[in-house]
């Protein structure tokens, strides 16, 4: 499964890291380059990127949501592309990505858009597996950047309060993003 993930990623080692490892463990949001390095032992890490929901157009949302999950291969780092056993599209429109005020086509339109272009490389079974991984790796600090906008953080603080509660941020991205390292766990 999916987790949170460390040296090169984020932290020393390159071993998985629980809630609260991330402030002792975690390098220096944007000290480590641009280039994802997986760590030794560690076939398949990435990044979880997640919309503050006060970027602009499609990045503005009433709450924090999930964009997506995205294996760094080639120019983005050193992990593996490992194919699914099953590359059919996501037929369902998965928890994490049933967005207010949006259409289930649409809806159901970006998860195929995020299983053509990732998902089809991170090592799940199939689109189902691939996404009930997104959700659940998303849904803690989907909750800490939730809190963070009721208590009208900025960007930055709101980043910063990810790392303090134990999530290794990777980067800052554009449209109001955050960048969370990922990586595979030995169960793969």
């Amino acid at each position: 499964a999916l987790q949170g993930c460390g040296k090169g990623a984020g932290a020393p080692g390159g071993q998985a890291l629980g809630p609260g490892d991330a402030p002792h463990r975690c390098g220096r949001i944007g000290s480590h380059g641009h280039r994802m390095n997986c760590g030794p032992g560690v076939p398949l890490c990435g990044v979880l990127t997640l919309e503050y929901g006060r970027g602009s157009g499609s990045y503005r949302h009433s709450e924090p949501v999930v964009h997506g999950l995205w294996p760094q291969v080639g120019h983005f780092g050193d992990s593996e592309c490992v194919r699914p056993r099953d590359g059919a599209p996501p037929s369902r429109v998965h928890r994490c990505y049933d967005q207010k005020g949006e259409s289930r086509g649409r809806n159901l339109g970006f998860e195929r858009h995020e299983w053509a272009a990732h998902g089809r490389c991170a090592g799940a079974i199939d689109a189902d597996d691939f996404f009930d991984q997104v959700c659940d790796l998303s849904a803690a600090p989907l909750q800490v950047l939730a809190g963070a906008r009721a208590a009208d953080m900025d960007l930055t603080d709101a980043t910063l309060q990810l790392q303090r509660s134990g999530f290794c941020v990777w980067a800052m991205g554009s449209n109001a993003q955050v960048e969370l390292s990922a990586c595979a766990g030995a169960d793969g």
